[in-house]
C-alpha cells in the first residue's frame, strides 16, 4: 500500500514551452483552470483521476464543463471558472467578458471582469451583438427597410408602411434614430 502525497495548491507550469499555468478554482476545490482556458481535475474521485482534462460542451455559444463536488454535479461555464481562478472572485455588478469577442477563447489573457454596459459595448465593437438583420426578431432585411424609408420620405410614413408591410411606428422609430439608426446614413 503506497502513501499518496497530499495535494498542495500552487501555480504549476505543465509544459515549459507552452507556458500553461494551472491554478486552483476557489468555488470548485476539485478542479484547476489553465491559463490557456482548460479545466482539469486535481483531486481523485470516483470514476476519474487527477489530471483528467474536462471536455467542454457548447451551450448557447459558450463552453461549459460538468464539475462534481460532494456528489453534486454542476454545469459551469469555462470562462467563469478561468476568471475566478486567475482574477479572483467576481465583484458585484460585474460579468465575465471575452476581450476579443470569441466566446470559445477562454485563455486567461482574453478573460476579464466588466460591467454589463462595457460588455455590450464590446459586443457592438466586435460585431457579435445581434443587431439589424442579425437580430432574431427582424422581419425585414436592411435593403427592404431602406426602400420603405425612402418611400416614407416621398409618399409619407403611413402609405409606405402599408406598401411594405411595416407599421408607421417602426418607420418613425428608425427615422428618429431609436433603432437601426445605421440605416439613416444610407438614405
Amino acid at each position: 500500500m503506497s502513501k499518496r502525497k497530499a495535494y498542495r495548491p500552487r501555480a504549476v507550469i505543465a509544459d515549459p514551452l507552452s507556458l500553461e499555468v494551472w491554478k486552483r478554482i476557489p468555488s470548485e476545490p476539485n478542479y484547476e483552470a489553465s491559463s490557456l482556458g482548460g479545466i482539469r481535475r486535481c483531486v481523485p474521485g470516483p470514476n476519474t483521476r487527477v489530471g483528467r482534462r474536462l471536455k467542454g460542451l457548447e451551450a448557447r455559444g459558450y463552453l461549459v464543463v460538468c464539475t462534481s463536488h460532494d456528489g453534486l454535479v454542476r454545469r459551469r461555464p469555462v470562462h467563469v471558472l478561468v476568471a475566478e481562478a486567475f482574477h479572483g472572485p467576481r465583484p458585484d455588478g460585474f460579468v465575465v467578458r471575452h476581450k476579443d469577442g470569441d466566446a470559445k477563447n477562454n485563455a486567461e489573457v482574453n478573460i476579464g471582469y466588466a460591467t454589463q454596459k462595457e460588455n455590450i459595448l464590446d459586443k457592438v465593437k466586435h460585431g457579435t451583438m445581434p443587431m439589424g438583420e442579425r437580430h432574431h426578431k427582424v422581419r425585414m432585411s436592411d435593403a427592404e427597410m431602406l426602400a420603405a424609408l425612402r418611400d416614407a420620405k416621398v409618399i409619407g410614413q403611413k402609405p409606405a408602411g402599408r406598401k411594405h408591410g411595416v407599421s408607421q411606428a417602426v418607420l418613425q422609430r428608425i427615422l428618429a434614430g431609436k433603432c437601426r439608426a445605421y440605416l439613416l446614413e444610407q438614405l
